[in-house]
């Protein structure tokens, strides 16, 4: 698996849902229909690249596979089939 520029994970969130939060980390968290979720995710401020390691942490944080994630980053996994998957997923 190849690295994704955080730019690119940091825009796809915020355009599917997330709200950012900025303390030592950038903090997204998903807002469904008004109302914010428990799904939440985390980026450092300092990285340009995110690692197969770090797609990983993510995807899990988000409730998805690191192959969704792609999907999500690269738009072809819409806002709506995602939140679609929050909704369906055990907590």
């Amino acid at each position: 698996m190849s690295t994704v520029r955080a730019s690119d994970l940091r825009g796809a969130l915020l355009r599917k849902g997330f709200v950012s939060n900025q303390s030592h980390h950038e903090m997204f968290q998903l807002v469904i229909d008004g109302r914010p979720t428990e799904v939440g995710t985390r980026l450092s401020h300092g990285v340009k690249e995110c690692d197969p390691w770090l797609l990983g942490q993510v995807a899990r944080q988000m409730r998805i596979s690191k192959a969704e994630l792609l999907r999500f980053v690269e738009c072809s996994l819409s806002a709506e089939e995602y939140a679609a998957q929050v909704r369906q997923a055990p907590k």
